[in-house]
C-alpha cells in the first residue's frame, strides 16, 4: 500500500510535471517524460534520490537531448531500445538551468498542504521558464550543435570532444576533425586511446556520408 509521501508524490508532484509536458509534446513512462523529433529525442526525468528515508521522497529534474548515432560513435555503447536521461549527449539539471546550482525538492509525511502546493508550482515554474526554452532551441542536431557552441566553456575539452562527434554526424569533415584534435588533452595521456577510437569511428562514418549510394 502507498504512503501518504508515495501518495502525495504521484498524485501532485508527477501530475503537475504532466500537465506541463503533455501539451507540447511529451509522452509518459514512469518518471521519464519524453518528446520525439526527427533528429533528437528530447528528455524530461525526475530522479528520486537513492537515500530517500523515514517515509520522505527527495528529487530533482533532469533534462537532456538525445542524439541518434552519438554513443555509438563516442562510445562502446550501441544504440538504447528505450532512451533514458542517461543517453542523452547534453544533460543538465534544472536547478542548474535557473540558477546555476543544483536543486533537490523534498516532500514527507508531515508536510503540509501549502507545502506540498509551494513544490508543485515550484516546479511548474521552473520547467515552464527554463527547462521548455532550453529545450526549444534544440529541437534539431544543428540547435543542439548551437547550444553547445555559445554555452559551454570556451576552452573545455569535454566540449570539443562532444562537437567533434555531433559535427560528424552532420557530415561536416573539416570542423569534425578540428574539434577532435581540440579535444584530445595533452595533460591527460590515458584519454589518448579513447580518443583515437572515436577519432577513427568518425572518420569511418564521414567516409561513408561520401560514398556514392547505390542504384
Amino acid at each position: 500500500m502507498a504512503t501518504v509521501t508515495e501518495a502525495n508524490f504521484a498524485g501532485s508532484v508527477r501530475t503537475a510535471i504532466t500537465e506541463v509536458l503533455k501539451p507540447v509534446g511529451f509522452r509518459k513512462d514512469g518518471t521519464t517524460f519524453r518528446r520525439e523529433f526527427s533528429e533528437v529525442t528530447q528528455i524530461v526525468n525526475v530522479q528520486r534520490s537513492s537515500g530517500n528515508y523515514g517515509g520522505r521522497v527527495k528529487f530533482t529534474v533532469n533534462v537532456g537531448v538525445y542524439v541518434p548515432g552519438y554513443r555509438e560513435l563516442e562510445s562502446a555503447f550501441s544504440a538504447p531500445g528505450k532512451v533514458r536521461e542517461y543517453h542523452c549527449c547534453v544533460r543538465k539539471r534544472l536547478g542548474e538551468l535557473r540558477g546555476g546550482r543544483d536543486q533537490w525538492w523534498e516532500i514527507g509525511p508531515d508536510s503540509s498542504e501549502a507545502e506540498i502546493d509551494a513544490v508543485v508550482s515550484d516546479l511548474r515554474d521552473g520547467i515552464s521558464q527554463f527547462a521548455l526554452p532550453w529545450l526549444a532551441t534544440q529541437g534539431t542536431v544543428a540547435g543542439v550543435i548551437e547550444s553547445v557552441e555559445t554555452t559551454w566553456i570556451p576552452s573545455n575539452w569535454v566540449k570539443f570532444g562532444l562537437l567533434g562527434v555531433l559535427y560528424c554526424l552532420v557530415g561536416d569533415r573539416e570542423r569534425c576533425i578540428t574539434c577532435l584534435d581540440k579535444a584530445t588533452p595533452t595533460d591527460r595521456p590515458r584519454a589518448g586511446p579513447h580518443c583515437a577510437q572515436v577519432r577513427a569511428k568518425c572518420l569511418a562514418h564521414l567516409d561513408g556520408f561520401a560514398q556514392p549510394s547505390a542504384i
